[in-house]
């Protein structure tokens, strides 16, 4: 009985040793093999910083946001910093008293309070700044990312689409952990994040209600001397797509939509996918990839693919379209009625004919009335019917359901077909396109 009984307490000596040994030395570890379910903050002196539980966090939350098919964060210093205030605010003063907000500062605002006096950027419209935050005080990162699962708000923050940049703080508090994460965007700006294990790179749109629509087509990559890092002179648009040879900490990458050109510097180390996991092998293959021969400088931008369409006649076309970000319109320019039926647009992958164009129109397109137009436009950008040119005398059909990525006319270069015959290249630059339709096509 002695002896039994003396063998169980040996056996639970050495189980409260081997937990006190974990517990002393997880805290120190490289985030790398940081298990979400230590307790990081136990042991140590209230409001040390802990760098290797911000690296999991954001880490936990991409990998959150990819399994919601949205596009993950990039870490910002400007927002790290307001975390950190908030952080510190809270640990210094009524902590758990009555009625305390862990939202609210000093001054008795919020966060996007806070981010004006930062200076962050705001939206033409109203003056917006779009701007969040989330918080939480657990034992572990597991309990923090759960407890923002199971909140209605917290999981809105996370999952919500407008926001394309990240702050994140973590302190040691009182054995526990508290993490703030500061959410917002910026108008103008695409972030980039990169996955260095698998030598993606992860690109963000703006989808915001105040944002200008702006959906590139084209991508291209610059190292940190400004020197194009592809053959193309641009690399075809995607929400994910592969890192070129040669990609420096500090690169450069110009999206464009044939309109508009956006140009985003990226901090590589500030735009990891999941910085918890990435190890100094991650980046080195990144760094290590030699670059393609032909290096070209950033300045001037490069070009899109270009050459006149056609001699200018004035105003003696059959056929103008014209078009900008916001919308696009077909005209009968030739005076009499026109059979377009056979006519067809290809662009973007994608081919639109004149039924298409003309399905709300009480008018056949195979009699097309003078200085008649067709309309498409993207309701899910433009709140409002953009105006018809003044040389549109009506507009027989509007087509508003075209997704922002359809917008064909803002391709670099759309061509026009009649039947299975191109017979005109236009170009998003140009803003215009006139053309004729194939000789005695009317008759």
């Amino acid at each position: 009985m002695k002896q039994r009984t003396l063998s169980s307490f040996m056996l639970l000596c050495l189980l409260i040793f081997t937990f006190i040994v974990l517990t002393g030395t997880v805290a120190g570890q490289s985030s790398t093999n940081f298990p979400t379910r230590v307790a990081a903050g136990a042991g140590l002196e209230n409001g040390t910083p802990l760098d290797d539980i911000e690296d999991l966090v954001l880490t936990e939350i991409n990998r959150w946001r990819l399994s919601r098919n949205l596009v993950p964060f990039a870490r910002h210093s400007v927002l790290d910093q307001l975390a950190e205030n908030q952080a510190q605010y809270v640990m210094a003063f009524r902590w758990f008293t009555d009625g305390m907000d862990f939202h609210q500062d000093a001054y008795g605002g919020g966060v996007v309070n806070r981010l004006s006096s930062a200076g962050w950027p705001s939206y033409e419209i109203d003056n917006h700044i779009i701007g969040g935050e989330n918080a939480a005080f657990y034992v572990t990162v597991d309990g923090a990312i759960n407890f923002w699962k199971g909140s209605r708000r917290h999981r809105e923050n996370v999952e919500n689409n407008t926001y394309r940049e990240i702050g994140v703080a973590a302190y040691a508090f009182r054995n526990n952990i508290l993490v703030y994460t500061v959410f917002a965007s910026r108008p103008n700006t695409i972030p980039i994040v990169v996955d260095a294990d698998r030598g993606w790179a992860y690109i963000s749109l703006d989808n915001s209600y105040y944002a200008d629509g702006f959906s590139p087509t084209y991508i291209g990559f610059y190292n940190d001397a400004g020197q194009r890092l592809h053959d193309q002179p641009w690399l075809v648009w995607s929400p994910r797509i592969r890192l070129p040879a040669g990609i420096t900490e500090n690169f450069v990458t110009l999206l464009t939509d044939g309109i508009t050109t956006v140009r985003t510097d990226v901090d590589l180390n500030m735009s990891l996918l999941f910085p918890a996991e990435t190890s100094p092998e991650d980046l080195q293959r990144v760094y290590s990839g030699e670059p393609v021969p032909t290096l070209i400088a950033l300045e001037p931008l490069p070009t899109l693919p270009y050459e006149p369409t056609a001699t200018p006649r004035g105003d003696d076309y059959q056929i103008v379209m014209t078009y900008s970000s916001d919308s696009f319109f077909m005209r009968n320019n030739s005076g009499e009625f026109l059979d377009v039926r056979p006519l067809s647009i290809r662009g973007n992958d994608r081919t639109v004919t004149t039924q298409y164009l003309a399905r709300y129109s009480s008018i056949p397109v195979s009699t097309l009335p003078p200085n008649a137009c067709l309309q498409a436009y993207s309701l899910a950008l433009e709140k409002s019917l953009p105006p018809a040119p003044r040389t549109c005398a009506t507009v027989l059909s509007v087509r508003s359901a075209v997704r922002p990525s359809e917008r064909f006319w803002l391709t670099p270069m759309f061509e026009v077909y009649w039947n299975e015959d191109k017979i005109a290249s236009c170009y998003a630059q140009d803003l215009t396109c006139s053309f004729d339709l194939p000789a005695n096509s009317q008759e």
